[in-house]
């Protein structure tokens, strides 16, 4: 087939993500046992994806994560994601 490549691709799709992870509970209150167990941590996530299929289709996402993660006892963590 003739032509370059670039008119060969008809999709094109980009995506990136940061994580940043605090090694505690960062809540409005206060939090009793942090660290017994293992050490609590709260993780802020955002990634973008950019879609784009050729003149036809074309998406952006911006998702901002936020979560908890802590053990209860040596065996059972538990992960909470209030918002998403």
């Amino acid at each position: 087939m003739a032509g370059s490549l670039s008119q060969k691709i008809f999709n094109n799709d980009f995506q990136a993500g940061v994580n940043l992870v605090v090694p505690r509970m960062l809540l409005p209150f206060g939090w009793g046992n942090a660290g017994r167990y293992g050490l609590p941590k709260t993780t802020f996530s955002t990634s973008l994806q950019i879609f784009n299929q050729d003149q036809t289709y074309s998406n952006r996402y911006l998702i901002n994560t936020l979560n908890y993660s802590w053990w209860q006892n040596p065996n059972l963590q538990h992960s909470y994601t209030p918002s998403s």
